[in-house]
């Protein structure tokens, strides 16, 4: 948090960070739906980074484990010019 901070986050990045950010439908939740899982079909390259990230993201708190699968999207990997795993 004190990073965020020290870089300029405002409030309500910092409030975001904190407790989350509400997401307020419209009308309703939209139905159920699950996208596949994303871990299938990756490079030895991909796959080696999704096995850092998955503890990395973890431990941070940016991923929660849930045994709710409602709503899963497929993650996409975009590699970036120049960067390495």
């Amino acid at each position: 948090m004190r990073n965020w901070c020290l870089r300029g986050a405002g409030q309500d990045v910092m409030r975001w960070l904190r407790e989350g950010v509400k997401m307020d439908w419209l009308s309703k939740p939209p139905p159920p739906f699950h996208q596949g899982d994303s871990l299938t079909n990756l490079s030895e390259e991909e796959e080696t980074f999704v096995k850092k990230e998955i503890p990395r993201c973890l431990s941070s708190g940016a991923w929660v484990e849930t045994q709710d699968d409602r709503w899963v999207s497929k993650a996409f990997l975009v590699p970036k010019p120049g960067h390495k795993t």
